[in-house]
């Protein structure tokens, strides 16, 4: 069974379904290849190399066959696990995966760190950043773990707004402009904040099939149809980042970021800023570099206080309607 499907600029060629995005039709020379194992035998190749760990903090392993690096993401929560091997060139996947493992399993993995890991091989820079459609562009939200990036999209999106990317900001570079790759049309909230949000999370999937064994609980929010959902990239107007909330904060601010501060500020949120590939980072800081000349880049002060979102996201679209 072949499967074509596209997402964050990819052509992607699938011998099984991915959980997630819609199907198209055969494209003539697919940019990734991905072969999910039939059996534990299927891959003999992977099961003699020398796995060597690139950091503890990261499922990350690399091995070298002759002339050929390839790369291994290894999630495992025993006794389930799914393993996903990457060659150099960013141009094939292979997938090997315990029987429990579900094809929603493998997607919630594939489609963020997985394709993370694959588009900086190819060479593209990523931010990891939830991004929104305002008036035909894009804005991207920009923040670490846990500042509320989803969570501000979401209430972007219930002002009416469409989302073009969640987690991954593929950027693109054309004719001094840059632009970002859309993605897929649902968003991964906290199951806390999805209920906050939408007040029943009841027709809301889990992104795994048995989260408590993944420890990940957030829910998969379906925000339109696929056929509704944008399929070409759109040029990038602003970029928000979200710093810590400051409790005592009263008025919610914007302050435009020195351009001298604007690379060390952004860094920190490259998309899988771990993977060790010195090619792509230092394709990194000239890409960022270009950007932040480009792109105007503000640091949202905000108090902690989720009564204040509405406000919040108010600001922000009034503040993409100044940008020429």
């Amino acid at each position: 069974m072949s499967c074509f499907y596209q997402v964050y600029g990819l052509n992607l060629l699938a011998n099984f379904p991915i959980f997630g995005l819609k199907k198209h039709s055969e494209v003539n020379s697919p940019d990734v290849s991905i072969y999910l194992a039939q059996n534990s035998q299927s891959f003999p190749l992977f099961l003699a190399l020398n796995w060597q760990p690139v950091d503890c903090r990261f499922p990350l392993s690399i091995a070298t066959d002759k002339e050929e690096t390839y790369f291994r993401l290894r999630y495992a929560y025993e006794p389930d696990y799914a393993e996903f091997i990457i060659n150099s060139l960013g141009s094939k996947i292979w997938i090997d995966c315990s029987q429990n493992v579900t094809f929603k399993d493998i997607a919630a993995l594939l489609l963020h760190p997985v394709l993370g890991c694959v588009l900086r091989l190819r060479g593209v820079t990523c931010l990891h950043s939830n991004v929104i459609i305002v008036d035909n562009r894009a804005i991207a939200i920009v923040g670490q773990k846990g500042a509320g990036k989803s969570t501000t999209a979401a209430a972007l999106v219930q002002k009416g707004k469409q989302l073009l990317a969640d987690d991954i900001a593929a950027l693109v570079e054309r004719e001094n402009t840059f632009y970002v790759q859309p993605g897929y049309p649902s968003l991964r909230l906290h199951s806390e904040t999805a209920l906050k949000l939408y007040g029943n999370t009841d027709g809301f999937e889990s992104v795994f099939s048995q989260p408590e064994r993944w420890f990940l609980t957030k829910k998969n929010v379906p925000l339109q149809s696929a056929d509704e959902f944008i399929k070409y990239p759109l040029s990038l107007a602003a970029i928000y980042l979200l710093g810590k909330r400051e409790p005592h904060l009263e008025k919610i601010t914007l302050k435009t970021i020195n351009s001298a501060m604007t690379i060390l500020k952004l860094l920190p949120h490259l998309y899988v800023n771990w993977f060790p590939n010195k090619a792509s980072k230092a394709n990194d800081f000239k890409v960022l570099s270009r950007l932040v000349d480009r792109v105007p880049v503000k640091q949202v002060h905000r108090p902690n206080d989720l009564t204040k979102l509405p406000e919040i996201c108010q600001i922000i679209l009034d503040d993409v309607q100044q940008i020429s």
